[in-house]
C-alpha cells in the first residue's frame, strides 16, 4: 500500500531495508510487518521531504488516534525508520507523559469537578511544560522530560535528560489536533447533549465537560497543535472497537500477572489501576472498562468525523487492527 511514489534511492532504500524493520517489529508482536512497514515506510519519505521544503533544524510530527489504534508503536517504528535509513537523531514525546500528578488531578477533581480525578482528556495534562519542552528541542538546548507510570498512577520521580542535537521530535497522543466546541448556540447544544450515561448521570450540570472543551480551545493545546510541522491520525473503525481492544489489553494484563511479572514494570496499558494498600495492579472488568472509555468517547467520535479530513494523512484500520486505507489531504511534494 504504496501512497507515495518513491524515487529511485527511495526505492532502494525501501527494498534493503525490510529484512530488518520486519526482526524488529515482530519482535513487538506486529504480525503484519509488510502492512506496517509500506505505511511507516512512506510516512517517513514524506517527513524528510518536507524537511527539504522548509528547512527547519527541528521537525514537529504529531501522530494522534483513537485508543489502542497504535499510536506508540507507529511513533517507535517512524523512529526506527528515520535512525536506521537517514541517520537522524530521534525524540519521541508521549502525550501521556505529561499528565498531571495524582495530586494536582486530587486538586483539581475538589476545584472544578470530581471527574477530573482521572487522566486522560484535555485539562488533565500538564501542557505548558510539554510546550516548554517542545521549545526547548527546537531552539537545540538541552531538557527533561517526565515520565509517567500508569501502574501508579503517577509521575516518576526521575526526569529523562534529553541532550541537544535533536533532528525530529514525533509527538504521539489520542487528543493531538482535536477540534473543541464554538461558543454558537449550536454548538454549545451538541455539547451540552450527552453521549453516554457518564455525561448523563455524573456530569448533569455540565461543568466537565465545560472545563474540558475550555482546555481544548484555551491556548495551551492550541499552541501545542500548532508547533506540528505535520499532523498524522490513526483512524479506529469505529466506537465499538475500542471496547474490543481495550478488552483485548486487559487480557494480556491479566495473562502477564499470570507469569508473575513484577507489578512495577511500565505497561503501556490506561486500564489498570494501583492498589495502595497491597502495592499490586487491579485489572478492570467489563464495567470498569466501559465506564473509563466513556471518558474519551465524545472527542474520540468527534476526531473521527473531524480529524480525519483535516490531519495531513489519515490511516484508516479494521477491526483487525491492519491498514487498509490511506486519505491525503495535503499534496505530495
Amino acid at each position: 500500500m504504496l501512497f507515495l511514489d518513491l524515487m529511485p534511492a527511495e526505492a532502494k532504500q525501501f527494498d534493503g531495508f525490510y529484512a530488518e524493520f520486519e526482526l524488529a517489529a515482530l519482535q513487538i508482536g506486529i504480525e503484519n510487518p509488510k502492512g506496517y512497514y509500506e505505511i511507516v515506510f512512506c510516512a517517513a519519505v514524506w517527513i524528510i521531504r518536507q524537511r527539504k521544503i522548509a528547512p527547519i533544524d527541528v521537525w514537529v510530527q504529531g501522530i494522534s488516534g483513537g485508543q489502542g489504534s497504535g499510536k506508540s508503536t507507529f511513533a517507535m517504528l517512524l523512529k526506527l525508520v528515520f535512525e536506521r535509513v537517514h541517520g537522524l537523531r530521534v525524540l519521541t514525546l508521549s502525550l501521556d507523559d505529561f499528565y498531571l500528578t495524582r495530586k494536582e488531578r486530587k486538586a483539581l477533581s475538589k476545584q472544578v469537578t470530581p471527574l477530573l480525578e482521572t487522566r486522560g482528556v484535555p485539562g488533565t495534562h500538564d501542557v505548558n511544560l510539554m510546550n516548554r519542552i517542545i521549545a526547548d528541542v527546537c531552539a537545540n538546548r538541552q531538557t527533561q522530560v517526565p515520565r509517567f507510570d500508569k501502574a501508579i498512577d503517577d509521575r516518576e520521580q526521575d526526569l529523562e535528560i534529553v541532550d541537544a542535537g535533536v533532528d525530529i521530535l514525533i509527538v504521539e497522543g489520542w487528543c493531538l489536533g482535536a477540534t473543541g466546541y464554538s461558543q454558537s448556540d449550536i454548538q454549545q447544544q451538541q455539547l451540552c447533549d450527552p453521549v453516554n450515561t457518564l455525561e448523563s448521570i455524573e456530569d448533569k450540570d455540565y461543568v466537565w465537560r465545560r472545563y474540558v472543551n475550555s482546555q481544548l480551545t484555551g491556548e495551551g493545546y492550541q499552541a501545542l497543535f500548532r508547533s506540528f510541522g505535520g499532523l498524522f491520525y490513526l483512524a479506529i473503525p469505529n466506537w465499538e472497537a475500542v471496547m474490543q481492544w481495550r478488552s483485548l489489553q486487559e487480557t494480556k494484563l491479566v495473562a502477564a500477572k499470570a507469569q508473575h511479572l513484577d507489578s512495577k514494570t511500565r505497561l503501556s496499558n490506561e486500564n489498570q489501576e494501583h492498589d495502595q494498600a497491597s502495592g499490586e495492579i487491579k485489572t478492570m472488568d467489563r464495567s470498569g472498562i466501559e465506564r473509563f472509555i466513556m471518558f474519551y468517547e465524545r472527542l474520540t467520535k468527534k476526531m473521527l468525523a473531524e480529524t480525519s479530513k483535516t490531519a495531513d494523512f489519515t490511516f484508516s484500520l479494521n477491526k483487525e487492527h491492519e491498514f487498509f486505507s490511506v486519505h491525503a489531504n495535503v499534496s505530495s511534494p
